[in-house]
């Protein structure tokens, strides 16, 4: 009885990304990845995997002076499976704060 398991994948992804700044503290994008499965085997045997899995986001992003940050992220998944191996869509919102305090280099905002 081995040990251990032998998984032999072959995979490839990507993500696409578009940030635009209308406004001088204003930014919103969107992005776009998947992972893809080309070739699975698990000890010398064909393993079904998922084909393509998606991912995709957008995002609205205020900054109202260079020591803060707010940002609203809203996220589609497909990456996610139940017990029967079934898709679930996954909806995700995101509200992110960033805060900096401290000294640092003076610079145009």
């Amino acid at each position: 009885v081995p040990l251990m398991d032998i998984l032999d994948r072959l995979q490839g992804g990507f993500y696409s990304q578009v940030v635009w700044r209308p406004a001088k503290r204003w930014r919103t994008g969107v992005r776009l990845e998947g992972l893809f499965n080309f070739y699975t085997q698990e000890n010398g045997t064909d393993a079904h995997m998922p084909g393509t899995l998606l991912e995709s986001s957008a995002m609205l992003e205020f900054n109202p002076s260079e020591f803060s940050r707010f940002r609203l992220q809203y996220a589609y998944s497909h990456m996610h499976f139940n017990s029967d191996g079934k898709r679930i869509p996954v909806h995700a919102l995101i509200f992110e704060v960033n805060i900096s305090v401290g000294a640092h280099g003076a610079h145009p905002f």
